[in-house]
């Protein structure tokens, strides 16, 4: 049975929901457990499999945050050009 309308969501809750667990593995180290492709590929689709998590904050906006003014070097042919930052540690 072939799906190819299938979301990544859904492709994600029709292998983790069919899974079995594994025996004497904790809950932690086993994840969903033991894959069942044949229980997934005959599992109805899923109609509501969509993942929930907080965005991540865009790079440039923390590097923006963290950088401090930078300065050129020039004292010298060999650093001539040179760029120094400094990133702000926050505590």
């Amino acid at each position: 049975m072939t799906r190819p309308t299938l979301t990544p969501d859904q492709v994600k809750e029709l292998l983790t929901g069919t899974a079995k667990p594994l025996v004497g593995v904790d809950a932690i180290g086993q994840g969903a457990g033991r894959l069942d492709l044949n229980a997934a590929a005959m599992a109805a689709t899923p109609t509501t499999a969509t993942q929930s998590f907080v965005k991540a904050p865009r790079l440039s906006a923390l590097m923006d945050q963290a950088a401090t003014p930078c300065s050129r070097d020039d004292d010298g042919a060999a650093s001539v050009g040179v760029r120094r930052c400094r990133l702000a540690v926050a505590s």
